[in-house]
């Protein structure tokens, strides 16, 4: 969903998607670590359902923020990584769209150096929609940053049974595993 580009160059600003009032709404964005371009562009609109909607909410709280932030974070990061292939390449499409829509248009040709990038050299960062601005939802600010897939790969839930599984607990009291 990025921006086509008017004849003369400038950027259009995609339709601004309708509010979900019954659930909340994460804005996904990509970008390349490498080459000259390396700015947010948003790629997506993802709904969220009963469970990011309790998230989300508690997240109004420090315990809230304490105990779900990184829940919520990694849940988002665990989807993004799943559709990594299809984001990515649905943003190449979007460019390559933008730049035949417009080839004498030097903001589409400036994102021509993304087209070559490697898959593994896309970083994501999300944002909740938010519900009273409706049309800031593909602006990149107020981004939260996905961590790297491996970091997200574990739920804190799987990383507190890890640190108390016999073979944790046996290498901190300075045994071995027990079996």
């Amino acid at each position: 969903m990025q921006a086509p580009m008017q004849a003369g160059g400038q950027m259009v600003r995609p339709p601004v998607p309708e509010v979900d009032k019954d659930n909340q709404e994460f804005c996904i964005f990509a970008r390349t670590t490498q080459g000259t371009y390396q700015n947010w562009i948003f790629v997506s609109l993802v709904k969220g359902g009963s469970a990011a909607n309790a998230m989300v909410s508690s997240l109004q709280s420090e315990w809230g923020r304490k105990l779900y932030g990184r829940t919520l974070i990694s849940n988002i990061g665990q989807s993004v990584y799943k559709d990594r292939d299809a984001i990515v390449k649905g943003l190449k499409n979007q460019i390559k769209a933008s730049i035949a829509q417009s080839s004498s248009a030097p903001q589409a040709k400036i994102m021509e150096p993304l087209l070559n990038q490697p898959t593994s050299s896309f970083q994501f960062a999300f944002k909740i929609r938010d519900q009273s601005r409706p049309a800031d939802f593909a602006k990149a600010e107020g981004l939260t940053l996905v961590p790297k897939e491996s970091e997200v790969a574990q739920l804190p839930l799987d990383k507190f049974k890890q640190f108390f599984s016999p073979e944790s607990l046996g290498s901190m009291l300075g045994g071995g595993t027990s079996s």
